[in-house]
């Protein structure tokens, strides 16, 4: 019988532990180390802060440390036999490169001071959904939930303010988009300085209540998908185009582990959709006027002067946030700004690290139903990865909540070792 033999040779956190950890660091990287306004009305308050939550999250790892310290040596062996297929080799190869690039870069010290952001992020990562971990999956579906509720929430929040400031109530934290010449929109936008940034976290929320919806129990569980939904109405108001095609591949890619019958019809509906978007960016044809997005935004353009820039970086990059598409402007593609941060390294080991865990799926610790959800989720994220940079080091709360779902599901289930044979 398989089963992980650490949850036999260490004693585990108690539960209300477990429960403290998770919520503990999903709030301190929400709160504290997420950008906002403080970055440019107060940034010497703003980075005091961030530090308070790089500091804080690196204290609830050594917490969840504490019990591989009773047995270093089993603990080590166990977390290669877990990571060893899926994990240890792509994020070596990942650090490795931005450490290298960081030494090349323009601005060494902060590119460096990225990378141990990063670095934070993933140890939590490991030490809490990892290999230490002993109920993964309780855990997992815990962060979800979270996800799911802190994001409803949000989106509450922010239709209000979004509302107000459309019907001249108030004017709280506005954001105007721009459409042409002298003319903008009011899109929403949240706490944040960009309604894309709302748009993904969005994204996220949708996807993790669709995957609680379908690892229930219930044939269908109509409360979940109901907040599933809404979240997903909630990233076609802010009219994040990458979002919107980010939501709708993974809710896709969740409904196939389970209801398929609603998945074709769904998938049939966005390829509609997604060509008439298309035609309407060729001027084929035209979109009603309320939609302020048809095109790509120059999308198009930034890629090529990306890939211009990152063949001046040279292949081994020039740093984490050092990479750029234009002056003062990210490649705004997740894939060239990793190349461009830690050169072909860095890239190397971001796409092995998306790919191992699902190649590994089946014996990953999560169980199947749950595994492939996560892997929808992440496969939404890779397709919102071709419009959008900064996942590892932009908004924390995708980093935090994406980097623990993969954590938990590239963690590999231990055989046992094979018992003695009996005297005869």
């Amino acid at each position: 019988m398989i089963s992980n033999s650490l949850d036999k040779r260490i004693d585990p956190v108690s539960e209300k532990a477990q429960y403290h950890i998770i919520i503990f660091g999903t709030f301190i990287l929400v709160t504290l180390m997420t950008a906002s306004h403080l970055d440019e009305i107060a940034p010497s308050l703003s980075r005091v802060i961030r530090l308070a939550g790089y500091l804080a999250t690196a204290g609830g790892t050594a917490w969840a440390l504490l019990p591989a310290l009773k047995n270093p040596v089993i603990s080590l062996r166990d977390f290669w036999r877990s990571y060893r297929f899926t994990l240890f080799l792509p994020l070596s190869l990942y650090f490795l490169g931005l450490i290298i690039g960081s030494l090349r870069g323009p601005d060494p010290a902060y590119a460096l001071q990225q990378t141990v952001s990063d670095a934070v992020v993933f140890a939590f990562a490991l030490a809490v959904f990892g290999w230490l971990s002993p109920h993964l999956e309780d855990r997992t579906s815990t962060l979800l939930r979270v996800t799911s509720l802190v994001t409803l929430l949000l989106l509450v929040g922010s239709l209000i303010i979004y509302i107000g400031n459309l019907q001249g109530w108030w004017l709280i934290n506005p954001y105007y988009h721009y459409i042409s010449s002298g003319q903008y929109r009011m899109l929403m936008n949240g706490p944040f300085t960009h309604s894309n940034h709302l748009a993904y976290v969005l994204m996220m929320g949708s996807l993790a209540a669709a995957s609680l919806a379908t690892i229930s129990k219930k044939a269908f569980d109509w409360a979940w998908w109901i907040i599933a939904g809404i979240m997903a109405v909630g990233v076609a108001i802010t009219f994040g185009r990458g979002a919107m095609l980010g939501t709708a591949t993974g809710v896709i890619a969740i409904l196939f582990t389970r209801h398929r019958r609603l998945a074709w019809p769904l998938l049939a509906g966005s390829v509609l959709l997604l060509v008439t978007v298309l035609l309407a960016t060729q001027g084929i044809l035209s979109l009603p006027s309320f939609i302020p997005k048809v095109t790509f935004a120059g999308r198009a353009e930034m890629w090529s002067a990306a890939i211009e820039n990152i063949n001046l970086y040279g292949p081994l990059g020039v740093g984490a946030g050092q990479a750029e598409s234009w002056p003062g402007w990210t490649m705004h593609n997740f894939f060239l700004e990793q190349l461009g941060e830690g050169g072909v390294l860095t890239l190397v080991g971001v796409i092995l690290w998306l790919a191992l865990p699902i190649v590994k799926i089946r014996t990953s610790r999560l169980e199947p139903l749950l595994a492939w959800c996560i892997a929808g989720m992440m496969l939404g994220l890779m397709v919102h990865g071709i419009f959008w940079g900064q996942f590892l080091n932009g908004l924390r709360i995708l980093t935090l909540v994406y980097v623990c779902l993969w954590t938990a599901l590239g963690t590999q289930r231990i055989e046992p070792p094979d018992p003695a044979p009996s005297p005869t």
